[in-house]
């Protein structure tokens, strides 16, 4: 009943607050509440009631830079994460981040301090170890990690303690001293600050190293957050910052015993010996004094390392989730490449049995207009899973602004205005380059400035043609006098400073809350420049926009036309219709039952005679017949239920001159596994044509080999 009252009182408080808040006039600084709980020497109220502590001294002085007006709830650790998860305080700290919590709050992404848990108990325990808690009774605060992590580890050390819920930190030191408790678990700085004068101590237990942070309410305060790190970065790289003086103020103990007065001129009083006693004591005292210089020094270091630490493991987690999804990607390309050559197989088939003047040929072009594009979307996904290399066409660069803005014509939003300036001789913008990778690269540009301009603004885009001169920036990539195409992308966001600035192309470096991004899209797109042999310039300033310049090598090539013939039959044909061509018992191993069927009847309607089979297992037994004779075999590279290299190496054996052919979804050459080498790759998916080609050159090649 008095936590609900408690509780009741302190939200009608922050009601009332609020009400005031939007009373304000129009104009007045940004007010935060602060839910302030009894965490000395962190944060909490003093003997006169008013808020102080380590955090709540830093907090004050991001304010003061920001402009914020700072009110504070006080309130039981309980009951400020209600609140805040209620969005009724706007800030609480400290905080450890847990799975749990990152659920129900967001977070800074900088550490206020590190620190760990630890057990105190009555001075003169024999508490040593974890061992020693069994049958004991210990205090944690309710809800409190170090607390959890204590009972989970002596559950794991078979270890039976009883344990008793509290709502301070203060309240386990008053029931160790009144031994209605063995131990309790606190915070070591904040346990070292109660205990201060009282006959308690800490015992060797130490566990669960931790980084408190700031947290927020779900989905509120980003910009809060975002001022609170960037300040909280600034002061930790700057050794001589409000940060560290503050933090030697309130963890570090100060103050060395001086000699009294009187005691200086008695020894004066009593000789030589004395006088050379007292030169060795301040001689001690200053070599004492720089060692302890050099252990905060050093305890400065090892912070600054532990949070560089905890960085790099979140950089490591968010890149195997980008490995995951990147597999997952790989594996929905494989399956839909299958879907594609059974379409193109198909159609190849309808048409080869039409007459001229036929009407669905029109709709069979359409069908394999539409493949091509799906043909498309499977290279963006092994794009993205960088399961394969750079396509390099002819393209023109106008054109793959344009098909990227149409796609991200929606993700721009309305109040987001594009302006294309595109010079007179654009017609002549060709690069070399692979389409799939430049739209990601211009969908990502877009999509950052978009981010950039969160109260709306214009994007503007142009491409130009120039001769490489001494005084271009680019001049140093570029030899002079070379033809250069000059891509450049403005926005009037806010832009960016120079320390920033310098890092934008770093992996996993953002500026943006954990979920609006990952830190890798510049990164790509100086990947993709740098692989198309051009060069990336940024140029910006806070509140001054960001304007981005590339350049890549003109090309004088332009891209052949690919040519349907609709007007006559496909040149599949019937084995009557090829009677000069040679025939061949063709082994065909292909798990996909559509793709099998299909290269089944294309090559039976070319004379050969087929073995198909959908698994290795079927395909070694083929092998190891000697009454199934095997001229050719064709094989997806993909099979999962047999050693693809071991197949091969079978055939070889006991097929010595048959040549192999070998299928696959990623455009990867399959010369790079030295147990392939030799054999010819077609990649999927691939028109009945080709498949044909590919046959009959093989069996002409084995044939020249034979003779």
């Amino acid at each position: 009943m008095t936590h609900f009252l408690t509780l009741l009182l302190s939200r009608l408080t922050v009601g009332l607050l609020l009400g005031l808040t939007i009373a304000a006039p129009a104009g007045a600084q940004p007010l935060l509440r602060i839910g302030i709980h009894d965490a000395e020497p962190v944060a909490f109220l003093d003997d006169a009631g008013q808020p102080t502590g380590f955090s709540v001294e830093i907090l004050e002085h991001i304010a003061e830079h920001e402009r914020w007006r700072l009110e504070y709830v006080a309130c039981s650790w309980t009951e400020c994460l209600e609140l805040l998860e209620a969005g009724e305080i706007d800030l609480l700290f400290p905080i450890r981040r847990t799975p749990e919590r990152e659920a129900r709050f967001d977070f800074t992404n900088e550490a206020m301090f590190s620190s760990w848990g630890r057990v105190f108990a009555r001075r003169g325990s024999t508490i040593e170890s974890v061992l020693d808690l069994n049958g004991r009774t210990i205090a944690g605060v309710q809800n409190d990690a170090f607390f959890r992590d204590l009972e989970n580890m002596l559950e794991r050390f078979d270890v039976q303690a009883r344990f008793m819920r509290v709502e301070t930190a203060a309240e386990i030191v008053d029931l160790i001293i009144e031994r209605r408790v063995d131990a309790g678990v606190i915070e070591n700085l904040g346990g070292h600050a109660l205990i201060r004068g009282k006959p308690v101590e800490p015992t060797p237990i130490v566990f669960s190293p931790a980084f408190p942070y700031i947290a927020t309410t779900k989905g509120a305060n980003a910009e809060a957050l975002a001022a609170i790190d960037r300040h909280l970065a600034q002061m930790r790289r700057d050794p001589d910052s409000f940060y560290y003086r503050a933090h030697e103020a309130w963890f570090v103990e100060t103050g060395a015993p001086k000699i009294p007065v009187w005691l200086v001129w008695s020894a004066s009083a009593l000789g030589i010996a004395l006088l050379v006693a007292g030169v060795f004591a301040m001689a001690l005292r200053m070599e004492v004094r720089s060692k302890t210089s050099e252990l905060r020094t050093q305890n400065k270091q090892l912070e600054h390392e532990m949070l560089e630490r905890a960085q790099l493991e979140i950089q490591l987690r968010q890149s195997q989730k980008m490995e995951a999804i990147g597999t997952l990607a790989a594996g929905i390309a494989h399956d839909f490449n299958n879907v594609l050559t059974a379409i193109r197989g198909h159609t190849d088939m309808a048409r080869s049995s039409l007459v001229d003047g036929d009407l669905p040929r029109d709709a069979l072009a359409g069908i394999e207009e539409a493949a091509a594009q799906g043909i498309d979307v499977t290279r963006a996904l092994l794009t993205f899973s960088r399961r394969t290399d750079a396509t390099m066409t002819p393209v023109r660069l106008a054109d793959v602004i344009e098909r990227s803005l149409t796609m991200a014509r929606s993700a721009l939003r309305s109040h987001v205005e594009v302006e294309m300036a595109f010079s007179d001789t654009q017609e002549h913008s060709w690069i070399m380059g692979d389409q799939v990778q430049l739209q990601q690269m211009m969908l990502n540009l877009a999509l950052n400035a978009r981010d950039a301009m969160p109260e709306g603004g214009t994007l503007r885009i142009s491409v130009d043609n120039q001769f490489v001169s001494a005084n271009d920036e680019f001049s140093s990539e570029f030899a002079l006098g070379d033809r250069i195409v000059k891509l450049t992308i403005e926005d009037d966001g806010v832009g960016m400073t120079d320390d920033v600035r310098t890092r934008i192309f770093d992996p996993f470096f953002t500026t943006k809350m954990r979920e609006h991004g990952t830190g890798l899209g510049l990164s790509i797109v100086h990947g993709i420049v740098l692989a198309h042999h051009g060069a990336i310039d940024v140029a910006s300033s806070p509140e001054g926009g960001t304007c981005v310049r590339i350049t890549f090598p003109m090309t004088n090539e332009r891209p052949i036309a690919r040519m349907h013939n609709v007007s006559a039959p496909t040149s599949i044909t019937s084995g009557d219709e090829r009677s000069g061509e040679l025939r061949a018992s063709i082994l065909l191993v292909e798990d996909n039952a559509q793709v099998r069927a299909i290269l089944a009847s294309t090559l039976r309607r070319a004379g050969h005679q087929v073995i198909p089979v959908a698994d290795g297992a079927a395909a070694l037994a083929c092998v190891d017949n000697e009454n199934t004779p095997i001229d050719l075999a064709l094989v997806d590279i993909d099979l999962q239920e047999v050693d693809r290299i071991g197949l091969v190496r079978r055939l070889r054996t006991s097929q010595p001159g048959s040549p192999i052919i070998v299928m696959s979804g990623p455009p990867q050459s399959p010369a790079s596994d030295g147990a392939l080498s030799g054999v010819r790759f077609l990649p999927k998916p691939f028109e009945m044509d080709a498949l044909l080609n590919s046959v009959r050159e093989s069996l002409a090649s084995a044939r020249l080999t034979d003779h």
